[in-house]
């Protein structure tokens, strides 16, 4: 490999789905390659450069990423990133640098990023991660060596979230589009919770019989707390599922009144999931396409830094659902 022969290129891309792993398997190889006595190709964890790591302290390791998720990096970012870069080990070994989402580089801070690409330090590795390829600069690309990593087997991802005892393990992976990482973090703090929230005003829109004539604006301030990239992933991961399964039988178990308050959330998204993709048997696929292609372009400009307004932009979209859903 040439980790191991010590040929690393100077600039690698990993590239793969959120949620996967990216970063940690970052973390890893930068840890390897500080490391004074590495050890079947992980780091010792002993040495004065793992020490100086764990602790948090390592002057050769430099993270680069947005101050907030969703967010852009920043030019400022970048320079002080190259500043960097420009100095020499202060451990006599490598230096580091982990940046990322690449994406998320707007063009002046990829373009001075490119500068540090052009014309690297012998003594620095940057390992870049991406979660969306096709938003890569090409002249980042062809100065990167790409490593794309694969997302885990579905009987895979199930069985490392069984095994941290995660509730309803199935449900939240297929609303995380197979990211185990992503489905893990849905039980953990207010995500769940807000979760429970966007099931439940899409599950009494899914439904022919019950949907209101209009969506009240109750509905819609429900959904104010919620972020806009949550939102968007949620929904197109359900519309996959309509789309891609042909016939969905609603599981619908009963809830026992002594299991905890987390179970109860899991187990409540769980069968609001089964009611709207057995209700997407009848939905309009074109409309549905259609719909996906806007959630879409959302997603591109909150990355490109647009703000909207969010009561106008959940009402619209909860109104462009209710038609989907009126004309099944």
């Amino acid at each position: 490999m040439q980790i191991a022969q010590d040929k690393t290129p100077h600039a690698l891309l990993l590239s793969g789905q959120q949620g996967i792993g990216k970063w940690h398997f970052a973390e890893s190889l930068a840890d390897y390659l500080l490391c004074l006595s590495p050890k079947a190709d992980l780091a010792c964890g002993q040495c004065r450069s793992c020490q100086l790591r764990l602790a948090g302290t390592h002057p050769d390791k430099k993270w680069c990423m947005p101050d907030e998720p969703g967010k852009a990096i920043k030019i400022d970012q970048v320079r002080e990133l190259s500043g960097f870069i420009a100095k020499t080990s202060q451990q006599g070994g490598k230096k580091v640098v982990l940046l990322g989402p690449v994406e998320q580089l707007n063009i002046n801070s990829a373009n001075a990023l490119l500068k540090s690409l052009e014309e690297p330090a012998g003594d620095t590795i940057l390992i870049l991660v991406t979660h969306v390829l096709s938003g890569v600069m090409a002249t980042i690309r062809s100065r990167c060596q790409l490593l794309p990593l694969a997302s885990p087997s579905t009987d895979v991802a199930l069985e490392w979230l069984q095994q941290l005892q995660v509730e309803d393990a199935s449900t939240l992976l297929r609303l995380s589009g197979g990211a185990p990482l992503i489905a893990k973090n849905m039980v953990e703090g207010d995500y769940l919770d807000h979760l429970t929230v966007f099931i439940s005003i899409l599950e009494r829109l899914s439904n022919p019989s019950t949907t209101p004539e209009s969506p009240d604006v109750s509905m819609a301030n429900q959904w104010l707390p919620l972020s806009i990239n949550h939102l968007t992933d949620w929904w197109l991961q359900l519309i996959h599922s309509i789309l891609t399964e042909a016939a969905i039988e609603a599981s619908l178990a009963e809830e026992d009144s002594a299991v905890s308050s987390t179970h109860q959330n899991s187990l409540s998204v769980s069968q609001g999931v089964a009611r709207i993709l057995y209700a997407g048997r009848t939905f309009n696929k074109q409309w549905l396409c259609k719909f996906s292609d806007k959630l879409l372009a959302l997603r591109q400009q909150q990355l490109s830094g647009a703000n909207p307004n969010m009561q106008l932009l959940v009402e619209e979209l909860l109104l462009d659902w209710q038609i989907i859903v009126q004309r099944s």
